[in-house]
């Protein structure tokens, strides 16, 4: 289940502490399949004023269709997460993905392989 809390500013909870507040998107990423359901497909990728397109394998492509996966750091737990916006079977699922706290001493090196449910940083 997803928990998200509606109040008068209609804020998104954090899955990991559920505090509203301290939630920053930083990474969208739009995966579309190239000729319908479980074919290949093209990753664009937003960071910042930073636009990218690659080229992403069906077997790394998240779900059947399409998707769009939103980075966010709260600032208040420092955990790091995905939320999923994904087209399946006529309905759209919304689900978290990768939650992890942030590592703040490892911020300078490069990170590991992300899996394919959240779109990749700049060092991806």
């Amino acid at each position: 289940m997803i928990h998200i809390q509606e109040n008068e500013e209609e804020a998104l909870a954090c899955p990991h502490c559920y505090e509203t507040v301290d939630m920053h998107h930083y990474v969208v990423g739009v995966y579309e399949r190239q000729g319908g359901e479980d074919k290949d497909g093209v990753l664009t990728l937003i960071e910042g004023l930073k636009v990218t397109q690659k080229q992403v394998p069906e077997k790394q492509m998240p779900g059947r269709r399409n998707t769009v996966a939103i980075r966010f750091l709260c600032w208040n737990c420092q955990h790091e997460s995905t939320l999923q916006l994904k087209q399946h079977k006529g309905a759209c699922l919304l689900s978290w993905h990768g939650i992890k706290a942030r590592q703040p001493e490892l911020e300078d090196q490069p990170e590991p392989e992300e899996p394919p449910c959240d779109p990749p940083t700049d060092a991806d």
